[in-house]
Parts: C-alpha cells; sequence; structure tokens
C-alpha cells in the first residue's frame, strides 16, 4: 500500500491514501486522478510493484484544484 504510493508519487502521480476494512482486514486504498494517456504507464508500474494489486478505473467528467 503505502511503498506502491511512494513509488507512483517518485514517479510523477499524485496519489491519496485512505484506509478502509475489507473482507480479510484492514486495507490501505489509493486514489489518483490520472490523464488517459498516463493510465496504461500507472497501471504498468502498479503490477511491476504488486502484480496481485486490485486496480479499479474510473471516467473523471471534471476535476477541480487537482
Amino acid at each position: 500500500g503505502h511503498e506502491l504510493a511512494v513509488l507512483l508519487r517518485d514517479k510523477g502521480f499524485g496519489v491519496t491514501e485512505s484506509h478502509g476494512e475489507g473482507r480479510d482486514g484492514d486495507v490501505l486504498i489509493l486514489s489518483s486522478v490520472v490523464l488517459s494517456k498516463d493510465v496504461a504507464r500507472m497501471i504498468d508500474l502498479s503490477k511491476q510493484f504488486d502484480e496481485d494489486a486490485f486496480i479499479s478505473i474510473e471516467e473523471a467528467r471534471s476535476v477541480q484544484r487537482g
């Protein structure tokens, strides 16, 4: 969780960390607003770090102050 957030930040991505509770206990949720052209790069970095990472992508219609 946190280590992946640090890696992504080091690569220029903004990342917000949130704590949650999953089926098997505590989880760290990472959120980021990414330009469409950078999505594949972020996925590649995440999968290189943890090949079992769960990634959900949603389209943002507008972003303010990000």
